[in-house]
């Protein structure tokens, strides 16, 4: 079994307790020793088999059962899934996971920026719960693991209830908890410490290369969370 998890507070200055992995795997993972990237405000954790790579100018932790990683690897030039990763975010920004063929969790840190870029792949065959907060994000493949965040709580989304009773499922974004989401199947979040940035949005590219955007919710004051979705 893999997955990933990660913390990122807003101020650099703050640091993230590694005490925090067991909150962060939600209950999950027993057994499985931890690869853990740490740095100025950030923590990201790997478990099992997934990846933890520190690649050029970034972080990536990676859960990847992909069909076409060799092909990938040629492409940009690089020897590990990691390297991989940042070389295809660099080419094609959010888009990047349209070239992935198969399962697949992802986490890239950017640090300079101070950029966060989550992935899940289009079928849903891997899971990927975030929370967003004032001091900062928490994600993870298991859905109590965002709640490690301070400042989240474990209410539950009556919604999310109802539905699991009535059609045995809680659709994406929607999860137990009000204060964790979940990333939908085949789009990738950004969130980013940069001013300004007051709502979260929806964008979705066209194969014309417009992009569609639609107000989703208000996000958290002095924090930009997008999300996209990619083919």
């Amino acid at each position: 079994m893999s997955g990933i998890a990660g913390l990122i507070f807003r101020d650099p200055r703050r640091p993230v307790d590694d005490r925090l992995v067991p909150a962060l795997a939600g209950g999950g993972f027993a057994g499985e020793r931890p690869e853990l990237l740490d740095g100025a405000g950030s923590l990201l954790v790997a478990f099992g088999e997934a990846c933890a790579e520190q690649a050029a100018d970034g972080q990536v932790v990676a859960s990847l059962d992909l069909s076409n990683g060799e092909e990938l690897r040629a492409l940009t030039g690089t020897r590990s899934p990691g390297q991989m990763i940042r070389r295809l975010y660099e080419l094609a920004g959010p888009a990047f996971p349209e070239q992935l063929r198969g399962s697949l969790s992802i986490a890239l840190w950017l640090p300079a920026s101070r950029c966060l870029v989550l992935a899940a792949d289009r079928f849903g065959l891997q899971r990927l719960y975030y929370a967003v907060t004032p001091d900062g994000v928490a994600f993870s493949s298991r859905v109590r693991g965002p709640l490690a965040l301070e400042g989240t709580g474990s209410e539950v989304e009556p919604d999310a209830i109802y539905a699991y009773l009535n059609f045995g499922t809680v659709p994406a974004p929607q999860t137990p908890y009000r204060s964790v989401r979940r990333l939908r199947p085949g789009h990738v979040l950004r969130a980013t410490a940069e001013p300004g940035y007051r709502r979260a949005r929806d964008e979705t590219p066209h194969r014309g290369g417009g992009t569609a955007c639609a107000p989703r919710r208000r996000g958290q004051a002095g924090r930009s969370v997008l999300e996209w979705r990619h083919r």
